[in-house]
């Protein structure tokens, strides 16, 4: 368990740090590379998704070999529906981390899950956005190789529904 809690459990280092130009406000989640953290600008409010691998991960070769390919695979393509990674680097404790876009929505696989089918036309709104996140990477010789409902987030706006791929960390480049 993760955060301050009244029994004293352990509290999670880089909660209430600053990285780069961001505080470290809180876990969003964590899986078997490592921990994303949500951030915060503290001047202009820009928040960011920080995403930090494990110690065990930073030390080995090829899990940073993909994860830096992941940073460079996405600001090859720079498109609007895929993910954007802003900054990149390496912990005082040596653990590599990326600052990417902060994206309020939620994972396809979720809402698939939480709405059941979609209309035909919302649908074809979300696969045409993924068809051309893929077409913009494909354009830079980019393939994804990990293309799944987990890593596609969807996000509402007032045009309508937005779709993020990402996850490049086993991209081909």
């Amino acid at each position: 368990m993760y955060g301050e809690s009244m029994a004293g459990t352990l509290r999670d280092p880089l909660i209430g740090k600053t990285l780069g130009s961001y505080h470290i406000e809180k876990l969003l989640g964590s899986g078997a590379f490592g921990k994303v953290y949500l951030g915060l600008h503290p001047t202009i409010g820009t928040k960011v998704a920080v995403k930090v691998l494990t110690n065990s991960f930073s030390e080995d070769e090829q899990v940073v070999h993909r994860f830096i390919s992941e940073a460079r695979a996405v600001n090859v393509i720079k498109h609007p529906n895929i993910i954007q990674i802003f900054d990149f680097g390496q912990l005082e404790d040596e653990r590599y981390y990326c600052i990417m876009e902060f994206i309020e929505g939620e994972e396809l696989s979720k809402l698939m899950g939480r709405t059941g089918c979609f209309s035909l036309a919302h649908a074809r709104q979300l696969l045409e956005q993924i068809v051309r996140g893929l077409d913009a990477a494909h354009g830079e010789g980019i393939i994804h190789r990990d293309l799944k409902p987990d890593n596609i987030m969807v996000y509402t706006t007032r045009s309508g529904p937005v779709v993020k791929i990402l996850d490049f960390g086993i991209a081909k480049l």
